[in-house]
């Protein structure tokens, strides 16, 4: 893996991340650490998958390594969120991993805020834990569950998000400067966009500045404020 297998993902650029499953039965502390040294030296950055079912210190390690998130984190210890928030570590939430599982667990994301730790939320899109790509969902989950408030929730998906993937520089606000993204709702108010769980709500997306999805809207896109 660090001598064969990194060198080539990053030369042939296969991949911007390298994240270490860091859990007791998959990777120790000290093998994560290990891996994601070379992942860096070799030109990756890193993240890590910590503290999910048990707290195990992968928040702490993620912390002391400058990774870029720290995700999942249900299991996330007292001096594992204190940590995060001393640290540009974003604290990246997957409730629908949990909800899928049937775990009764979910993040602290209430004491992680309150704390002061930047918090993101995400989809986990994977087979096998979160087959699920509805983003709505994830928000609703967000506020039923983790307590977050609705700003807490879209910021967590947009601003904090991009910080989790290191690009709060050019996506993630609407703002000069940053790429054109724009969700358009069928709503009248943003707590609508949780509140009505499972529903599809969003009329159309706008990629770069450009329209991708969903019906279209005529005229040019109002003004900002």
């Amino acid at each position: 893996l660090i001598n064969e297998l990194l060198p080539i993902v990053a030369r042939e650029r296969l991949a911007l991340f390298a994240d270490v499953f860091c859990e007791p039965g998959v990777f120790t502390l000290d093998e994560t650490r290990l891996v994601l040294d070379a992942s860096r030296t070799a030109g990756l950055g890193i993240k890590l998958h910590a503290d999910e079912l048990e707290p195990y210190g992968g928040a702490e390690l993620a912390v002391e390594l400058r990774a870029t998130s720290a995700d999942h984190l249900a299991a996330v210890s007292s001096s594992g969120i204190a940590a995060l928030a001393g640290s540009a570590t974003v604290a990246t939430l997957l409730p629908g991993t949990m909800l899928f599982l049937g775990r009764q667990a979910q993040a602290p994301a209430r004491a992680m805020i309150d704390g002061g730790a930047a918090v993101a939320i995400a989809t986990d899109f994977n087979p096998g834990t979160s087959p699920t790509f509805n983003f709505p969902l994830i928000l609703t989950l967000a506020v039923s569950q983790l307590r977050m408030t609705v700003a807490e929730a879209i910021l967590a998906s947009t601003v904090n998000g991009a910080a989790a993937l290191g690009l709060s520089d050019r996506v993630g606000q609407l703002a000069p400067g940053y790429s054109a993204d724009i969700a358009l709702w069928e709503a009248t108010d943003v707590r609508e966009i949780p509140y009505w769980y499972g529903d599809r709500r969003c009329v159309s997306t706008w990629a770069r500045g450009k329209p991708c999805h969903g019906r279209e809207i005529p005229g040019n896109l109002p003004p900002l404020g």
